[in-house]
């Protein structure tokens, strides 16, 4: 994961979002990834959750370059899915 980070920490172009994100998951882990009115999630909290919704969506058949619409509302499981998405190589829409 670090060679997808510039020494100053800043992201290379053209990487993976998923992947940046894992790796920030993996160097920071209790920091605070997602803060919403009614809960706040840590950076290794967020990456399990999403872990868990690409599993998920991967047996519902997702796979990478498909397109997927959530009909969900702004809250944890919002976030979590689009990640998830993200890790499949998949693009939330």
């Amino acid at each position: 994961m670090d060679a997808l980070l510039e020494a100053n920490g800043a992201a290379r172009i053209g990487a993976p979002l998923a992947l940046l994100l894992a790796a920030q998951a993996t160097r920071d882990p209790h920091r605070i990834a997602l803060t919403l009115p009614d809960q706040s999630l840590t950076r290794a909290e967020l990456d399990q959750r999403s872990n868990q919704r690409a599993r998920q969506l991967q047996r519902a058949g997702v796979g990478h370059d498909d397109v997927v619409l959530f009909a969900l509302p702004n809250g944890a499981a919002y976030y979590e899915y689009v990640y998830g998405v993200w890790k499949l190589g998949a693009t939330p829409i």
